[in-house]
């Protein structure tokens, strides 16, 4: 991505705060070891149902998630990481995803927050991108985190 200054006309790259893909089954009898033994991928991060997560809360489902890598890798390259990843067993994810009832949820997080100053951002993704994704049953979650405007609208009803 590329911005351009109205006044002086120079290009800079664009920087994201935070940037990261991952893509997730979730499900309240999810069993990750079972998740992995069946694709043979070990998971990035997993959990089962009753884990603690933290001190003293217990987990109320089970997930297994793979990440797209460091948070200094572009959206897209992260998201070629996971499908490469799963490129081998994308017919054996897809019946398992389909089969599988202890999967209740498949879904690929696209999370960042803009950069800094930007008021209007724009991400596109490429259909071919996507497709890797939705075409084995996996839905694409984008979360955007706007930290600047949450601070402020926060910061002005402690204010008042």
């Amino acid at each position: 991505m590329v911005a351009t200054t109205s006044k002086t006309k120079t290009k800079r790259a664009m920087k994201y705060e935070y940037r990261a893909v991952y893509l997730t089954l979730a499900g309240k009898n999810l069993d990750p070891e079972k998740i992995s033994k069946m694709l043979d991928i070990a998971p990035d991060s997993r959990g089962k149902l009753g884990e603690l997560c933290g001190r003293s809360r217990k987990r109320k489902q089970g997930y297994w998630t793979l990440e797209g890598g460091p948070p200094s890798r572009q959206i897209e390259t992260q998201m070629k990481h996971i499908s490469n990843r799963i490129d081998p067993v994308k017919q054996k994810l897809r019946n398992l995803i389909k089969e599988d009832r202890t999967i209740e949820r498949a879904y690929v997080t696209i999370a960042l927050e803009p950069p800094k100053g930007i008021a209007n951002a724009c991400y596109c993704f490429g259909a071919e991108l996507i497709n890797r994704f939705t075409s084995i049953g996996v839905d694409i979650a984008l979360s955007i985190y706007m930290v600047e405007e949450l601070e402020r609208v926060v910061g002005n009803k402690g204010q008042n």
